[in-house]
Formats: C-alpha cells, sequence, structure tokens
C-alpha cells in the first residue's frame, strides 16, 4: 500500500472513531435527559418514575414477543418510558384526583397530547410522540382523542394502551390476577387481542409467583386432569374456562372446536403438579 493509501486509511479509521464517540456522547446526553425528565415527573406524580421503567422493561418485552425489529422496539420502549410524562402539565386538581382513562375525570385525558407535543420538541422523538399521543385510543374506535380504530393505531399505540390499562388495574390495589383477567376480557374491545394475550404474558411471567406454581402449553399439550391456572379467553374476547377448573374431555373438545373460528392466542397456564 503506497503512504499515501496508508495515510487516506489512518484519517478514516480516526474518522470513524470520532463518529463513535460522538455517537456515545449523544446517547449517555439522552440518557441523562430522560432521567432528568423522570425526576421531574416523579416530583409533580409520586410513582410515576417506577411505573415508566417497568412501563419500558414491558414494551420491549411485548415489542420482544411480536417480533418487532430493534428500531422499532428502542422507539416503543422510549415511548412507554415517557407515556406519563404530560401529566407535568396537568392542574393540581387533575393529578390529584382518581388518575385513570375510566375515572371520568377529562382533565386528566388531556396528559397524553401535552405529552406528544413535549417530547415532539426532542430530536429524534417524534415517532415516539405519536405512539404516546395516541396511547388513550381503543382497538374498537372508542378511545381519546381521535377514536382511531384497529391498523389505523401504530403498534407502539395499541401496546401503550395495554399497560395503561393493567397500570390502572394495579394502581387500584387489586392482584396481577386481575391485571390479567381484565387484560384479557378487553381483546378486541379495549385492545388488540394479539398485544392483549403478549401483555397477559408478560404479566404472568412477572409474576413472582410464576416460576413455581404455572406452567405454560399449547392448546394440543392440555390432557384430562390439569387444572387452569388462568381464566382461557378466545381472541374475541371471550372467557371459555374459568381459572380453577380441572379439566375434563368434553372441555378440551370445546376448546378445540372453539379455535378453528375464534382463535385461542398465545400459551394457556396450568398448575405445575405438585411433586411427591
Amino acid at each position: 500500500m503506497t503512504g499515501s493509501g496508508t495515510e487516506s486509511l489512518h484519517e478514516l479509521q480516526e474518522e470513524n472513531e470520532a463518529l463513535k464517540t460522538a455517537n456515545q456522547r449523544l446517547e449517555k446526553n439522552i440518557e441523562e435527559m430522560l432521567f432528568f425528565l423522570l425526576q421531574i415527573l416523579e416530583f409533580r406524580v409520586p410513582g410515576a418514575r417506577d411505573r415508566a421503567v417497568s412501563a419500558k422493561i414491558a414494551a420491549e418485552s411485548i415489542s420482544e414477543k411480536m417480533k418487532l425489529g430493534d428500531s422499532e422496539k428502542k422507539k416503543i420502549g422510549t415511548a412507554a418510558l415517557l407515556h406519563e410524562i404530560g401529566k407535568i402539565g396537568l392542574p393540581n386538581e387533575a393529578v390529584t384526583k382518581d388518575p385513570s382513562p375510566s375515572s371520568g375525570n377529562n382533565a386528566f385525558q388531556h396528559h397524553p397530547v401535552i405529552g406528544a407535543m413535549f417530547v415532539s420538541t426532542l430530536t429524534g422523538f417524534k415517532e415516539a410522540a405519536h405512539d404516546i399521543y395516541h396511547q388513550l385510543e381503543n382497538f374498537d374506535g372508542s378511545g381519546v382523542p381521535d377514536k382511531l380504530r384497529e391498523e389505523e393505531l401504530t403498534l407502539g399505540a395499541r401496546i401503550l394502551r395495554a399497560i395503561n390499562l393493567y397500570e390502572e388495574v394495579l394502581m387500584q390495589g387489586k392482584t396481577t390476577d386481575d391485571a390479567v383477567r381484565c387484560i384479557r376480557s378487553a381483546a378486541n374491545r379495549s385492545l388488540d387481542p394479539r398485544v392483549a394475550e403478549f401483555a397477559a404474558e408478560f404479566l404472568i411471567e412477572n409474576d413472582r409467583s410464576f416460576p413455581c406454581d404455572r406452567l405454560k402449553c399449547s392448546l394440543g399439550d392440555l390432557r384430562e386432569g390439569m387444572v387452569l391456572a388462568e381464566d382461557i379467553y378466545t381472541c374475541q374476547g371471550i372467557k371459555l374456562l374459568p381459572k380453577g377448573v380441572r379439566l375434563q374431555e368434553h372441555m378440551l373438545q370445546v376448546l378445540l372446536a372453539r379455535d378453528q373460528f375464534d382463535p385461542i392466542p398465545g400459551g394457556i397456564y396450568v398448575c405445575r403438579p405438585c411433586q411427591s
């Protein structure tokens, strides 16, 4: 290689290193900015910071289950991290009243709009802002602010809707099982049925009792005598069998027949047999 060629290669390597350093610095600045925003939000709405971190983990897990690409997964995770940021701009009475979409607290329902306006001003966060704006839209078109439905909604918005729904249940002091039932029964109403099932799976798998008392299996793996650890719902949100039922042959036949025209999404959870 000639001297000039060697120098060009060296310059290119230096430029790549400089670019890498600049990107690392940018990523660090973004992380620090997000941390700062969450600190402000926590001061305004106690408990919101922990929910933000949990929401990010949930969004990334659901995205992974849906086999989304890394960039989409990261964007949705960022939207989940900042999904409550608009509450900073709400009046005191809206924050201190029952803070849930179903409470009739109309002022509270404005926080996605406020949050989206704020996040959209940050470089590189425009797509995340769009998900935040539509996080209270319902799959059946009954949500706010624009009454979008089904494929009109981004996957990010549909995932955030599921997170909002189970957060509301847990903030009321109810159990993970209550949240799972609420999520599954909301399929094809508030929630995209695929997102509902993956959100329910996330909650179950992150329940501390999950590893020791439940097994996940497919419909074809079910056998007579197994005891259901979770309710069984169809894609249409119809509950077929409740938690605690011991399966019988005729039940298995009903489940298989129903699955042909109204599928049972995801896995089914049964109680782990006791070890003698």
